[in-house]
């Protein structure tokens, strides 16, 4: 039996192929697995993180702009506390 994840994606074109679903998606897992009881944050709710940590600017909010996974790695030590590794 395979992993089921618990949250159900928006249907937006301009998401489907950068790291917002990504990080969805590693959120939902955690949640399943019982590492975190964060709700899994939706498009907006990422993008008003990053403005609030000064990565982007407001004008990024409700953007098309897409993250990366630097992106989702400053989201994942802002919402859930998990730390990224610098080389």
């Amino acid at each position: 039996m395979g992993v089921r994840f618990i949250f159900k994606f928006q249907k937006l074109i301009f998401y489907s192929r950068c790291a917002y679903r990504s990080l969805q998606t590693i959120i939902s897992y955690l949640r399943y697995k019982g590492y975190s009881q964060k709700p899994v944050p939706t498009h907006h709710e990422i993008q008003q993180i990053l403005i609030d940590m000064k990565d982007k600017q407001k004008n990024f909010y409700k953007s098309n702009e897409w993250i990366g996974a630097f992106e989702l790695s400053l989201v994942m030590e802002q919402h859930l506390g998990v730390k990224s590794k610098k080389n």
